[in-house]
């Protein structure tokens, strides 16, 4: 199995549809150093856009990241509106909706950083919870839900947080812990012959600790810069605007007609369950 390093190294050099431009790659490092430098670019920045519980014990918040996490995949959006929850005199939407629901359970009796509760739930609870009138990946997140909140109490003593003491402060077996015991955060495909690797979700979760815990306790690892950025849908969006890549004329028809889909017609699967597929047109591509 290639890891999400090598993974990528590879498919950037195999890719028929998309390329590099390595002048954009330049020009977006300068704007990034220029923003990190005055300040518009930071770690506590970015944490202040989401809606973050407060006042919960450091064990309680690994645990709340570890279900933001276990859940945060696929968020397009519905028939041409987005996901909205509206916690706190704010709407979030996306990501940041999926927190914000989160968040709100955290005032009432839902108890969601407990695997005890969250493993039993239904998808009445759930649909309830996140405030959602209608997801097609409902059930795939009430599964995986069920399967993470299970694993916890028959091997860590309900707690994630044990999961991380036990990688000794190293991000490479906290990332080969979760996407080994947690099957649903082991995303890998089969590329060119080869099997490769993308751990989206278990590489966030990494990141997340990270930065919430500002690189100490429970984010403190010393080989933090093994851990390569996620697969998220959003970053290759972001590439094009900034000219790092470059889409051939196949891929961009295709985009531009919206002829994006919720499961792939080739496998029959979701995008959370097929990290191979492109959703776009009618197979892999």
């Amino acid at each position: 199995m290639l890891s999400p390093k090598e993974s990528g190294n590879l498919i950037a050099k195999k890719s028929e549809l998309v390329s590099i431009n390595q002048q954009g790659i330049s020009s977006l490092s300068q704007q990034i150093f220029a923003a990190l430098k005055d300040g518009t670019l930071s770690i506590s920045n970015l944490l202040s856009q989401g809606s973050f519980p407060v006042g919960l014990t450091e064990e309680k918040l690994v645990n709340w990241l570890f279900v933001v996490d276990t859940l945060n995949f696929c968020f397009w959006p519905i028939n041409g509106g987005n996901w909205e929850v509206n916690a706190k005199g704010q709407v979030h939407t996306g990501y940041f909706a999926l927190c914000a629901a989160l968040d709100v359970s955290n005032d009432s009796e839902v108890d969601m950083t407990n695997p005890a509760y969250y493993s039993q739930m239904n998808l009445n609870d759930l649909q309830k919870l996140l405030q959602i009138d209608y997801d097609p990946l409902l059930k795939q997140r009430l599964d995986a839900l069920h399967q993470v909140g299970n694993m916890l109490l028959e091997n860590y003593n309900g707690s994630f947080a044990n999961c991380v003491k036990e990688c000794d402060k190293s991000a490479q077996k906290l990332l080969q812990l979760i996407v080994t015991k947690f099957p649903c955060f082991n995303d890998v495909a089969e590329y060119k012959g080869l099997k490769v690797s993308f751990y989206k979700r278990a590489q966030i979760l990494i990141a997340d600790l990270w930065t919430t815990f500002d690189r100490k306790s429970y984010g403190e690892f010393h080989d933090i810069d093994t851990i390569t950025m996620f697969a998220d849908y959003r970053v290759p969006q972001v590439l094009v605007h900034f000219g790092v890549l470059e889409y051939k004329k196949k891929l961009k028809d295709i985009l531009n007609e919206g002829q994006f889909q919720l499961f792939c017609t080739d496998c029959l699967q979701t995008p959370y369950q097929c990290s191979r597929a492109l959703f776009l047109g009618n197979k892999h591509i």
